[in-house]
């Protein structure tokens, strides 16, 4: 104790030792009165706290200007250390028992004894004791990994810049020790701080954008006593928005995105561009580890939810060659939170998503033997190189590692079980009536359950009925299924065109075929490519197929009936006038025929087979799988806008016409009784019977004059929405153009 300034032994020996005090000497002594007692070191306010222990009157300052100045001297070592002084004190208003007072830094009350002359400079230095006190206090709240382990690795930082502080500060300390009385000047122990203050300064700034992040409702000035650093408090308050950090959690990417602008508002200053540098580094590194994590083996090591990728607690592994693409979209996904600068462009960010989710899927693939993939070395040298989430490296390395994982996923695809290739050939061969016929079989055998009311369908049966054309030997028949879709096909298109939502519950108008739709689910990893929407887009172009070849089997199924049956021959007798209306209603189904023959000509020979071929060839060169998920949509694309299925006004009438034409041939054939007596006539009859045959005559003929008529202005309609959209997309294609011609043909016919 004899060693040590500041303390008098009397008043220690009227203290209790059952009190637990530590006690701030100066920089590095620290005295216990129980040695037993563990606890964290937190400094209190000594001297005044011993004085009202013991009752003892403060210390009056020496009136000898000298004297005076050497106790202030002492005082200033003291604040400097994070305690009291004699004469300089913490204000009224500080309270070390809250946190927030605390870690913004503590105010100065100087006694007003002391001499004016020394008030300037002791106003100056507690601005550094104040800052330096803040950043201790930060570094010890913020320490706790409960705020996540990249404010972690900045309250380290701190920490190490107040050691580094407290060392700068030891020479001094010795130096007023070891020295007579008098040799050392206040002016001179400020001049001495000044090298140490601009990080102080500057530290203290960042510290308060931090806590305005935290709670930007109440937002903490720095001490009005610096004017310049006050200006400068204020001016990145103004810069900052803190409002679009307190949307989401300060953590992880907000804090390095933080440090990033008051970086960048801070070039210019050289002490600030360093300091924020070294803090900004240090705190990267975390961050950093996860992305490095992610990019090379797909592991997400984020135990603090800090990282710009999150991963989904209600999705599990085991469920990923059976539930649609849930581990593309569910498992892994990006995170609702502020970025870090680097990762701004949400481009950037979803490269890095799918470049994990990649090198995730091949390494599962490979059976989760992290050492079959066979990593670039010079990326991963590149990625452990880097230093800062600042690097500009970052962002090239970030590039070459997406399209490593994007270019070895491929060419795992192309030789896995579940080959690509193979895939997209069973999905155009099972929904686009391929060479296998699955569809047309299953159609023929499931005719009877489809022609009843939707509501009435037995899907179980719809469901034997598949099983029976699926070859069981076929790999991928374990994926097919049949079920009914919500809504009749015009609907669901609508609704897909004008991106709103049905009700969900499903309409009971309508039969079976109007619904029913082929469901296939990729096996994994094929999953990761086609998305529902994807099958989606299948399951409407083969619905749209199903009608087209439904309806010419219809037309076909009545020109038999006209090939055989005597009625609809005609003599080109002009004086009967049954011949008449036989003649028209034969004319008008050919041109139905024959608009039900072109349409479907134009979609599959002009139209799929044409941008199959297209895709296949594109197959063979495409080296990632974003193209080949590009080129995969864009040739689905292609065909719906070859099926008129993508824009509403040709959508509404190509299915109308297909509508029209079936009802007519159904309604010729339910009225085959109508035809044969309009038709029977002799000399035998008499007038009543006539009559009859008369009205007979008349009612077929306005019915087939109503469907004449209203399958011309569809046809006219439908031909218009075909000019629109060639004039829309500025080109048309040949078979554009032939189909046109050939509509317009049947117009004029």
């Amino acid at each position: 104790f004899e060693t040590c300034n500041n303390i008098n032994l009397d008043i220690l020996l009227k203290l209790e030792k059952s009190i637990d005090v530590y006690i701030y000497i100066s920089m590095s002594w620290t005295i216990s009165l129980e040695d037993d007692i563990e606890s964290t070191i937190q400094p209190l306010q000594t001297y005044k706290y011993l004085q009202e222990v013991a009752n003892i009157d403060p210390e009056v300052p020496s009136s000898d200007l000298n004297e005076q100045e050497q106790q202030l001297i002492d005082d200033v070592l003291t604040i400097l250390s994070g305690g009291e002084g004699h004469f300089i004190q913490f204000d009224v208003s500080f309270d070390p028992s809250l946190s927030d007072d605390r870690i913004n830094g503590p105010k100065y009350r100087i006694d007003p004894r002391i001499h004016v002359g020394f008030k300037d400079l002791i106003v100056s230095i507690n601005l550094i004791a104040s800052c330096a006190y803040s950043v201790r206090v930060f570094a010890e709240i913020y320490s706790s990994l409960e705020y996540g382990s990249v404010l972690n690795a900045f309250a380290c930082s701190f920490r190490n810049l107040y050691k580094q502080f407290l060392i700068f500060l030891a020479p001094l300390d010795h130096q007023i020790r070891e020295s007579g009385t008098g040799s050392t000047k206040l002016l001179n122990v400020y001049t001495f701080l000044l090298p140490f203050r601009a990080y102080l300064l500057k530290s203290k700034v960042l510290i308060t954008a931090f806590l305005n992040a935290f709670n930007p409702e109440n937002r903490i000035a720095m001490d009005k006593s610096d004017i310049a650093s006050s200006a400068e408090s204020n001016k990145l308050a103004l810069a900052l928005n803190m409002s679009y950090y307190s949307m989401n959690e300060f953590k992880g990417g907000s804090v390095l995105r933080l440090t990033s602008e008051v970086l960048r508002d801070a070039l210019g200053d050289s002490d600030a561009v360093y300091l924020y540098q070294e803090l900004l580094t240090a705190g990267s590194q975390p961050y950093l580890k996860m992305i490095i994590s992610w990019l090379t083996e797909g592991v997400l090591i984020d135990p603090y939810d800090e990282f710009l990728i999150q991963k989904s607690s209600g999705f599990y592994v085991d469920n990923v060659g059976t539930q649609f693409r849930e581990f593309w979209n569910r498992r892994f996904s990006l995170r609702n939170s502020v970025p870090p600068m680097a990762f701004n462009n949400k481009e950037i960010r979803h490269k890095v998503l799918e470049a994990g989710k990649y090198i995730n899927v091949i390494i599962r693939t490979l059976g989760n033997d992290r050492t079959a993939l066979k990593y670039d070395p010079e990326i991963l040298r590149q990625l452990n190189s880097l230093t800062s989430i600042e690097d500009p490296q970052l962002l090239v390395c970030v590039e070459k590692a997406y399209d490593f994982a994007n270019t070895e996923l491929l060419k795992l695809l192309k030789t896995h079980k579940y080959s690509v290739k193979e895939f997209v050939r069973v999905l155009k061969d099972l929904y686009f009536f391929g060479e296998t016929q699955t569809l047309n079989k299953f159609l023929d055998l499931a005719k009877k359950d489809l022609q009843k009311p939707v509501s009435e369908v037995d899907l179980g049966s719809l469901q034997k009925s598949l099983s029976v054309v699926l070859n069981p030997e076929n790999m991928w028949s374990q994926f097919i299924s049949v079920s009914l879709a919500q809504d009749p096909l015009k609907e669901s298109l609508t609704d897909l065109l004008l991106y709103s939502q049905s009700a969900g519950s499903r309409t009971d108008e309508g039969i079976g075929f109007n619904f029913v739709q082929v469901d296939f689910t990729p096996p994994f990893p094929l999953s990761i490519f086609v998305s529902k929407r994807t099958i989606q887009r299948y399951q409407y172009l083969s619905r749209f197929l199903m009608e087209v070849n439904r309806s010419y089997q219809i037309m076909q199924d009545l020109w038999i009936i006209r090939l055989q049956d005597p009625a609809f021959v005609c003599f080109d007798n002009n004086d009967a006038l049954h011949e008449d209306v036989i003649r028209r209603a034969s004319l008008l189904h050919d041109r139905m025929t024959r608009f039900i023959a072109f349409l479907n000509t134009h979609i599959t020979e002009s139209g799929i087979m044409v941008h199959w071929d297209q895709f296949c060839a594109k197959l063979e060169t495409e080296t990632t799988v974003t193209q080949l998920e590009y080129d995969h949509n864009l040739y689905l694309n292609k065909c719906m806008d070859r099926c008129f299925l993508t824009k509403e006004q040709s959508l509404k009438f190509v299915l109308l016409l297909l509508a029209t034409s079936r009802k007519y041939s159904q309604f010729l054939q339910a009225n085959m009784k109508s035809i044969h007596f309009m038709t029977s006539a002799n000399d035998d009859d008499n007038e009543s019977i006539s009559q009859r045959r008369l009205g007979t005559i008349a009612w077929l003929g306005d019915a087939v004059l109503k469907f004449e008529t209203s399958f011309q202005h569809s046809m006219k309609r439908f031909l218009s929405a075909i000019h629109e959209n060639v004039s829309f997309n500025g080109l048309a294609d040949v078979a554009t153009l032939r189909l046109s011609q050939q509509l317009e043909s049947l117009i004029k016919s």
